[in-house]
């Protein structure tokens, strides 16, 4: 992409945390072709500026806008506001140009689609528990219970994103506030009530709770205030509903669908199946998906993991019932259909139902690569 602005000259970016510490795990060409819907984290982006003088510059941006707030960073001084803005802005014409002209890059495409392939894991950048972290986790937790780590840890506590960050853990970097559902699903369902009468109109009626909870999230818009669930950051990186993934981004469409259709009931029973690293395991496994994560010994088996998250997911479904989102018949069936792990069952219509889904996807992803092979 030659750029739309010959004075700001050139840029150089550096690449500063190792493929196993860095966030995304697709590859550059990919980011910039795709509008990716991911958990939008702040966080410290794995890309510096390197200044006329030698200088290194830190860029602070969310994940899939990293690059391109890179670039704006290195050539203005605005607000961050501003910057943030802008950096959409490139996303957005970048991703125009592409597709617009697919022939100019089509050689570049070849050569990450041929990557993707066969080698799509070898160099993954993702986020991952620093080894220091780590490490004062197993020094910690060498001589403690299964309940003792989770109790210390705050494992399946039920929260907001703040609240729960704000609580005190032993050791620091190991625990994640999980959204459940992913605070993109909710940005979504938004986005559609904002931008589809008929959406609006369906879920004001089917569910005013729900409507009146997702016009509300127009003043959140970093989902500081939406609920979450302590999990370790093992755990979490691990589930359907987590990353950048083809198949993650089509677990978070399906989810917003659900939710905008009114059936809460049934959108949070797939929430909760798409957030459990057991049930996760599963479909890629039916999915015949090669899903690798890097192992730690977090000394819990995992029956003592499955104790945690059904702890949590109770929690969960209670909150949902005390905000009127689901009626007291359905809290029930939930917490009934937690409390049995129906959730982990292979056989429900939820479980095939997605695993359809991500078919589905699956076959999209195939034929895109087939018809960027015949560019």
């Amino acid at each position: 992409y030659s750029g739309t602005d010959p004075a700001a000259g050139t840029i150089k970016l550096l690449l500063t945390k190792t493929p196993l510490t860095s966030p995304g795990n697709e590859g550059i060409l990919n980011k910039l072709k795709r509008s990716i819907k991911a958990e939008d984290i702040p966080q410290s982006s794995h890309v510096d500026i390197i200044r006329p003088d030698g200088s290194r510059e830190t860029v602070k941006s969310s994940n899939h806008n990293c690059i391109f707030h890179a670039v704006i960073q290195a050539t203005t001084n605005d607000p961050n506001n501003v910057v943030q803005q802008k950096a959409k802005d490139l996303r957005r014409k970048v991703s125009e140009e592409i597709l617009l002209n697919p022939n100019k890059y089509v050689d570049a495409v070849k050569i990450q689609n041929i990557f993707n392939m066969t080698n799509s894991n070898k160099f993954k950048i993702q986020a991952r528990v620093r080894e220091c972290d780590m490490e004062q986790y197993i020094k910690f937790t060498k001589d403690k219970t299964p309940k003792q780590i989770i109790d210390a840890y705050k494992l399946g506590k039920v929260g907001d994103h703040k609240c729960l960050l704000d609580m005190e853990k032993p050791t620091a970097g190991v625990v994640e506030a999980q959204h459940i559902p992913p605070k993109s699903t909710w940005t979504a369902v938004l986005h559609l009530i904002k931008t589809n009468p008929e959406i609006s109109s369906s879920l004001d009626r089917t569910n005013k709770e729900v409507f009146y909870l997702m016009m509300n999230m127009k003043h959140d818009p970093n989902g500081k205030m939406q609920l979450c669930m302590n999990t370790l950051s093992s755990d979490h990186r691990r589930v359907l509903s987590s990353g950048n993934s083809a198949e993650s981004r089509a677990c978070r469409h399906f989810l917003t669908r659900t939710f905008s259709n009114g059936d809460t009931e049934k959108a949070l029973k797939l929430s909760l199946m798409m957030a459990h690293p057991q049930c996760s395991d599963h479909i890629w496994n039916d999915l015949g998906v090669p899903h690798h994560f890097r192992a730690c010994d977090s000394g819990l088996a995992a029956m003592d993991r499955n104790d945690y998250y059904k702890r949590g997911f109770k929690d969960i479904v209670k909150k949902y019932g005390r905000w009127d989102l689901i009626d007291q018949k359905q809290t029930i069936r939930l917490i009934n259909w937690v409390q049995k792990d129906i959730f982990l069952n292979r056989s429900t219509a939820e479980y095939k139902e997605i695993l359809n889904v991500l078919k589905g996807a699956k076959k999209k992803k195939k034929e895109l690569n087939h018809g960027m092979d015949k560019l």
